[in-house]
């Protein structure tokens, strides 16, 4: 659930998933009693440079990984994620994963 707490706000920032969205999908993970937030030592570690670009090295070994880029299944709304280039995923920069790490810390 995490994972797509990250992938919701990057959709927001690009503009495809719209705020009141973000809230209600966030609202259900939650009544649901899935966490909102990294905790504990793993929290801390992100917060870090050298943790964060751990974390990003990690991604790159991901399958979503294409030409080099990042890419993740974005949102245009609950249910329904934004194509491009027909496929599923969308690149996305690491700055922009950094930021929208911040949701879950």
């Amino acid at each position: 659930s995490l994972g797509m707490r990250v992938e919701a706000r990057i959709s927001n920032l690009l503009g495809y998933f719209p705020e009141a969205e973000l809230k209600r999908q966030n609202q259900l993970l939650f009544q649901l009693g899935f966490p909102s937030r990294v905790s504990g030592l793993l929290a801390k570690k992100l917060k870090t440079r050298s943790g964060r670009e751990q974390f990003m090295n990690y991604l790159y070994k991901d399958k979503k990984v294409r030409a080099g880029k990042i890419e993740m299944v974005l949102l245009r709304e609950i249910g329904r994620v934004k194509r491009s280039q027909g496929s599923w995923t969308v690149p996305v920069e690491e700055g922009l994963i950094e930021r929208a790490l911040e949701e879950i810390l």
